[in-house]
């Protein structure tokens, strides 16, 4: 499918990983710079291990896609093979990775274990793959960024491009003596005066871990940044 998604469905931009040509974690003689094979195109079944809830956005929208495909090329299949709760999902990559039997497609940050997989020939050269198909500059410059290595290397491709608003409630910033924050810097000093008046700076749910780590994220992220301007409740 050569379709380009600059934008999409919901939170962390996570990556959707290519390994070589579509042909799994073996090599079977293509290299993973080879983004324009010779021969025939033969549809076939491919799978996506991914993190996502199985009724939710992305997984509804990526099977309507796949049926509308299928449709015009026989034989194709998508099955999308799902882990909702992302530690779990975290170790069941990983497992699959160190046995080499990662699907065709998968979701990855750009961490360290991922560059690892890239650096060793089980990944896509999507730089490479996106220019070839005339799509490299359909995608925002920063949303390509988010995915690429320390060393400049791009392996995934973005999932999602959006937006992250920060909501505040001006009652309990007037009685802790603060102003709205304008920047991530103004949110330590926020939050010592909040905690001070006896008032949780933030919330989090207790089951995802992942929320937390977002906040030491915005900072070294290129392009990743919240809108601190949202609107709120007065209580």
């Amino acid at each position: 499918m050569r379709r380009a998604f600059t934008s999409a469905v919901v939170t962390l931009t996570l990556a959707l990983a290519l390994s070589l040509s579509g042909c799994g974690t073996e090599s079977r003689g293509v290299a993973p710079t080879d983004v324009a094979p010779s021969g025939a195109i033969k549809p076939r079944a491919i799978s996506w291990l991914l993190s996502r809830p199985a009724d939710g956005p992305v997984i509804t929208t990526m099977r309507a896609l796949a049926e509308e495909y299928a449709a015009s090329h026989p034989g194709f299949k998508l099955n999308l093979i799902s882990t909702p709760d992302r530690p779990s999902y975290i170790q069941k990559y990983e497992t699959l990775a160190a046995a080499g039997k990662l699907p065709e497609l998968f979701d990855t940050d750009a961490t360290p274990f991922a560059q690892k997989l890239a650096h060793h020939g089980r990944m896509m050269d999507v730089a490479k793959l996106l220019r070839n198909l005339g799509l490299y500059d359909h995608y925002r410059p920063a949303a390509l960024d988010y995915q690429r290595f320390d060393d400049g290397s791009l392996y995934m491709v973005p999932l999602q491009y959006e937006a992250e608003f920060f909501w505040y409630n001006k009652a309990l910033l007037r009685r802790a003596g603060v102003s709205v924050p304008t920047s991530l810097d103004d949110f330590p000093a926020m939050c010592r005066a909040l905690r001070s008046a006896g008032i949780t700076p933030i919330a989090l749910d207790g089951q995802d871990l992942w929320p937390l780590e977002r906040y030491a994220a915005y900072q070294p992220f290129p392009g990743h940044r919240p809108v601190l301007c949202a609107s709120a409740q007065e209580r």
